[in-house]
């Protein structure tokens, strides 16, 4: 498969996928989404292995280390100060508190996940 065919099939999985998300979603079905999510990823696996030419170099890798390091970076500055203003807020209402331990929470699985592959990906010698 060449690298045009490969992200015309891409870009038609994501087509797909984004239109049975819409529709489940406006019929309150969730499990239909999930499902067709993990046969999207199940699918471009599969069709990225057999792309004979190369999709990314070195280059492209380094990028996107150091773009996903500046995000996650700044989404744990900005969701710590956010989330302790709307804990504070939260005295007066509850539902802020709520959003404020939420975004706290999905900061320390954040950390803690990049903790793991790290530790991972140490191990395996990457």
């Amino acid at each position: 498969m060449s690298k045009n065919n490969f992200i015309l099939c891409r870009i038609f999985i994501m087509v797909v996928v984004t239109i049975v998300t819409i529709i489940s979603i406006q019929n309150n079905q969730w499990i239909l989404p999930v499902i067709t999510i993990l046969i999207a990823m199940i699918l471009m696996f599969l069709y990225k292995k057999r792309v004979k030419t190369i999709l990314a170099d070195e280059r492209d890798y380094k990028l996107a280390e150091k773009s996903s390091r500046w995000a996650i970076s700044l989404y744990s500055v900005i969701g710590t100060i956010s989330g302790i203003i709307l804990i504070t807020q939260g005295i007066e209402n509850y539902s802020l508190y709520l959003i404020g331990n939420t975004i706290l929470y999905s900061i320390c699985f954040l950390i803690l996940l990049g903790t793991i592959f790290a530790w991972i990906f140490h191990k395996k010698g990457e």
